[in-house]
């Protein structure tokens, strides 16, 4: 995800609908770019990304399926645990 993001894809009209309604959403992608977290943040209440030291960009591309839902489970489980 990146500023294009906020540029009326379905995640920000998802967020504004959550908003309106005090639902915290939780912006689950395969990469977040830099740039954008700040303004990323404003709009949802958690950002995780499928990237990091152990999941290239490249990879998650490859395998999306995998490990959106190993990030989903992963961000679920610690959400449950608060």
């Amino acid at each position: 995800s990146d500023l294009q993001t906020l540029s009326g894809k379905a995640p920000i009209g998802i967020a504004s609908v959550a908003k309106a309604k005090n639902i915290p959403i939780i912006l689950i992608s395969g990469f977040i770019a830099s740039d954008s977290i700040l303004a990323l943040s404003t709009h949802f209440d958690l950002l995780v990304s499928v990237t990091d030291d152990s999941v290239s960009q490249q990879e998650s591309i490859e395998n999306a399926e995998h490990y959106l839902g190993i990030r989903t489970k992963e961000t679920m489980f610690k959400l449950l645990q608060k």
